[in-house]
């Protein structure tokens, strides 16, 4: 849970900041509180279609957006390419969408979504905070109990633990100019 706080809250910090700022200003400004519709009357959106700040993430926009555009142009008998050419969008991406039923179809995997990581997280962080920091050595202890992800997945990872931007790689010392032989005027 921890976990998931700091995570959350400095990814969500200006509209925290707009929300504090509008709280502020709110009771200058508030309307009379018999106006505000009591809580039971506005319905919650469906579980995780929106952020800690109430916007919907921006894969659940786009999927509702392509499936609406995708739709539209199937009703008004365009082509999959003449979709894809218009829309700029992958074939395979407009067969899928043309394909679904519904747009819950497609939101199952915008909401659902879990990165290769996070079966292994607890592994990583024990052995992180035991002293294992290097990448390629936590990645391959994860092929060894299954792990399919990439060397890059597992520094991703690790990045935010190191609290710090990858580190620039170092460059090799310059050497020193070889000093040429001395010619002699016989030469």
């Amino acid at each position: 849970m921890g976990q998931a706080v700091d995570k959350t809250v400095p990814a969500h910090h200006t509209c925290l900041r707009a929300a504090a700022a509008a709280a502020v200003q709110a009771p200058a400004e508030a309307a009379p509180v018999e106006s505000v519709p009591p809580p039971a009357a506005v319905a919650p959106p469906p579980e995780g279609t929106t952020d800690v700040c109430g916007r919907e993430p921006r894969l659940v926009v786009r999927t509702q957006e392509r499936y609406t555009a995708v739709q539209q142009l199937i009703a008004d008998e365009h082509s999959l390419n003449q979709i894809c050419q218009q829309l700029r969008l992958d074939r395979g991406t407009v067969r899928r969408v043309a394909r679904a039923t519904s747009i819950d179809e497609l939101m199952v995997k915008a909401i659902n979504r879990t990165g290769k990581p996070d079966g292994y997280t607890d592994h990583l962080h024990a052995r992180y905070h035991s002293g294992v920091t290097d990448a390629i050595t936590l990645h391959a202890e994860l092929r060894q109990l299954g792990f399919t992800g990439s060397v890059q997945t597992v520094r991703r990872f690790l990045q935010p633990l190191r609290g710090t931007s990858p580190r620039p790689r170092r460059r090799a010392p310059a050497r020193p100019p070889v000093p040429k032989p001395a010619t002699s005027p016989d030469g």
